[in-house]
């Protein structure tokens, strides 16, 4: 049976590779000791909380969730702190617990910085220069008082690194298949990769049901969805590489349309 995992947008040109850590003799990946932060557990339910909401751990197991919660440090911001520097170098993935904190882009040829995003609380930030081995690609500025968790390179690269690297290089893979993406930031594009939920249906599995929220839209990476009009027509087949919801979406009016999978499902 052919698989189709359909693609759940939240919210393009990926980046060619991922820069890995060099593991030799004298920097074996199982030498590495986390380092461990005492904390409370009311201090590791807010960091476990945070960590379900973020793309990067999506992939670790239990163990490796609590190597990170015990190595995450809680730091505090005031408004107008800079908590990352363009072009800066890269010692610590953040995850906001508390305040906003804005993100701005210096593009050449421009006088001032352009304005990205505002990052709110359950939103991550600062993996592409750990991820990558590159320069900070934004700045990131506390726009109120605020919270951070904050992880370390060495645990985030011998821990999260890997897990996530593979999830990443699936979906910007995907990405990179749409002609829908072809122009975007390469840092927006990472952002897009991050905000993807791949879902599994079986054949005759409704994704879409008429009246429903336009909270999502999707794109169909294998397979095929059947997509109906209310009075039961078929108004088209989606293949591969197509999208569909995106009417309600975009126009901010619930779905009109019922969308059902037409090939059964296997996972990856």
């Amino acid at each position: 049976m052919d698989e189709l995992p359909v693609v759940l947008k939240k919210d393009r040109k990926p980046r060619a590779s991922v820069s890995a850590e060099v593991f030799g003799a004298h920097n074996r990946r199982e030498d590495y000791k986390p380092r461990v932060i005492p904390k409370s557990e009311e201090q590791k339910a807010r960091i476990q909380k945070r960590m379900e909401q973020a793309f990067m751990f999506s992939g670790l197991d239990s163990k490796e969730t609590e190597i990170v919660v015990m190595a995450f440090e809680e730091k505090k911001f005031k408004a107008g702190d800079d908590v990352i520097i363009q072009g800066g170098d890269g010692d610590f993935f953040y995850v906001v617990d508390e305040g906003q904190l804005d993100c701005t882009k210096q593009y050449k040829g421009k006088p001032k910085p352009t304005y990205l995003k505002t990052y709110e609380p359950g939103e991550s930030f600062g993996e592409l220069a750990l991820l990558y081995n590159a320069p900070r690609a934004a700045s990131i500025k506390s726009k109120t008082d605020s919270t951070c968790f904050a992880l370390d390179r060495a645990c985030f690269n011998n821990i999260v690194k890997e897990a996530a690297c593979k999830k990443r290089q699936r979906y910007e893979s995907f990405l990179q298949s749409l002609s829908l993406f072809d122009k975007i930031d390469p840092y927006y594009a990472t952002k897009i990769a991050d905000g993807l939920n791949f879902m599994e249906v079986k054949a005759g599995d409704k994704i879409i049901n008429n009246g429903d929220n336009r909270e999502f839209f999707f794109f169909v990476e294998k397979g095929c969805v059947e997509e109906f009009l209310p009075d039961g027509k078929l108004r088209f087949t989606h293949g591969a590489g197509d999208y569909f919801g995106e009417e309600a979406f975009l126009n901010k009016t619930n779905q009109s349309i019922d969308c059902v999978a037409k090939v059964s499902l296997i996972s990856l």
